[in-house]
């Protein structure tokens, strides 16, 4: 109901009136809640309040999210030394796949090639470990001209999108287990170039048993080189159209920083061959090969990870 006695006083002016029932108006709207005429900052805390709490609560969160995400970036930024991550398989997080045969195998939605698995004891994916291999008494060999081990393939293209031949490449691989049992015995991980009609081209990195317990090494074709890494159990090479750079390291909670990388070698592609290609081409593959150069069984391997990442 109207307050009869407070009505502004018809003869004031236009603006003082409209001031004086504006006013009225405020106080009767503060004197029908529950705060004061003075209130009005604290009713609209009261009001609001929870809400703006809660916007600034979760924008916090989402900011400390955020942080969070770039430190993990910057992480992986500083362990690979820049460059884009454009492949990155966790074997270990694979379903087990029971023994594989020759043909297709999918890993991760990509499609990979096995051959000659006879000559393994074992070769299945294993969840919670990775890609494991096991060998038999079998000698094989993996190079340009021979390739008899056992191995998966993939063709660069399929598993690197906008896969570049003029680029460079890293590529990273992580083992939980490196039992080599004899000399001769070795895995490797690289990129081979077989086009038809044409000189076949094969450049990796990896580890092998030569008259140690472990050693990481370099290979183009049929040449190699190796350098005694007790305790290494990250492969890694740098691909480019010219050559391969090859390194090892330990993994500490990712693979290691490049100032950790110990070097184990360098190789350069022929710039004369005949009717020849360099390694990096579209038809190029990545292969994962197991030599077993001695017939002694139980050469055990275990890849947990693999990584590639394009730095130029």
């Amino acid at each position: 109901m109207a307050d009869l006695e407070n009505l502004p006083n018809v003869d004031q002016s236009s603006a003082a009136f409209i001031a004086e029932f504006a006013q009225m108006i405020v106080e009767k709207a503060n004197a029908n809640g529950n705060y004061g005429a003075a209130d009005v900052r604290t009713r609209a805390v009261a009001q609001w309040g929870d809400f703006v709490d809660g916007v600034l609560v979760a924008l916090q969160a989402r900011v400390q999210s955020l942080q969070s995400e770039v430190d993990d970036l910057s992480d992986q930024v500083d362990s690979i030394g820049g460059g884009t991550v454009v492949a990155d398989i966790d074997f270990s997080a694979e379903p087990s796949s029971g023994a594989i045969s020759d043909g297709t195998v999918a890993i991760d939605g990509v499609n990979w090639t096995a051959e000659n698995v006879a000559a393994a004891g074992t070769f299945a994916i294993v969840n919670g470990t990775g890609l494991r291999y096991v060998s038999t008494t079998t000698s094989t060999e993996y190079h340009n001209t021979s390739r008899t081990a056992t191995n998966i393939a993939v063709p660069a293209s399929t598993l690197i999108s906008d896969f570049d031949p003029a680029g460079v490449y890293l590529i990273e691989a992580y083992f939980t287990a490196l039992t080599f049992v004899s000399s001769g015995n070795r895995v490797l991980v690289g990129m081979l170039n077989a086009p038809p009609s044409l000189t076949t081209r094969f450049a990796c990195c990896g580890f092998g048993n030569d008259g140690n317990d472990r050693s990481a090494r370099v290979q183009v074709d049929t040449s190699s080189t190796a350098t005694e890494r007790l305790t290494h159990d990250c492969a890694i090479c740098r691909l480019s159209p010219t050559g391969i750079a090859a390194y090892s390291g330990v993994y500490d909670n990712g693979f290691p920083a490049p100032s950790d990388r110990a070097s184990c070698g360098v190789g350069m592609f022929a710039t004369t061959t005949v009717n020849g290609r360099a390694v990096m081409d579209p038809d190029a593959l990545i292969v994962i090969a197991f030599r077993t150069g001695a017939t002694t069984e139980g050469m055990t391997i275990d890849l947990n990870r693999l990584r590639i990442t394009r730095t130029g």
